[in-house]
């Protein structure tokens, strides 16, 4: 009897679970992640939940840096890292772009708008369903974050949250700097200045 309970209630879990964690659960290898790296990030143009297109290479042509934030509603560690990547977007705003896409299928642009909403963000959000950039990317968990340099290479792909506005500062000193003169590829978020 305990057996056939623990095998419905697995079989409950992939149920109701599956959906959600499909995307998660089919990441992309380190291999090929490592392969990107210092590579161009081919453009794209995403929808918005407001309605706006986010289209890389006009946010490249705006702005010295592109930050790229894969997330879902359900993820403790992502809600808790977006005020600090609020406050410091606020001081960047006009040399720094940033979207946020959910990665989860089950995450309509209403959840994501009510989501954006409640967490005061000021920055472009929108859903990954299409055109999945997030597989390039995703390596285990989220929330992943993918820096997108001025010359338009990847030059950084981070799993985890930050709590700290300070580190989200140092990430776009380093990248803004006027030695920052040619891609380089990180493998972790600069120490802020102490």
């Amino acid at each position: 009897m305990k057996r056939i309970s623990a095998i419905l209630l697995s079989v409950m879990i992939t149920v109701l679970l599956v959906p959600s964690l499909v995307y998660a659960l089919t990441p992309t290898t380190e291999q090929a992640l490592a392969e990107r790296m210092g590579k161009t990030m081919p453009d794209f143009t995403i929808d918005t939940v407001n309605g706006e297109p986010f289209c890389l290479s006009e946010e490249l042509e705006e702005h010295e840096l592109v930050l790229l934030n894969f997330w879902a509603t359900w993820c403790p560690p992502c809600a808790r890292e977006f005020p600090y990547m609020e406050e410091a977007y606020s001081q960047y705003s006009d040399r720094v772009s940033i979207l946020a896409l959910s990665i989860d299928p089950n995450d309509t642009d209403e959840m994501i708008r009510n989501y954006a909403e409640k967490y005061d963000l000021t920055f472009a959000v929108g859903s990954d369903r299409k055109p999945n950039i997030a597989s390039n990317f995703i390596t285990g968990s989220i929330p992943t974050t993918v820096v997108i340099d001025r010359f338009g290479n990847i030059a950084l792909v981070e799993v985890g949250a930050k709590s700290d506005a300070a580190d989200f500062t140092a990430l776009f000193d380093y990248f803004l700097s006027e030695d920052y003169t040619e891609t380089t590829v990180l493998n972790t978020f600069p120490k802020a200045a102490s």
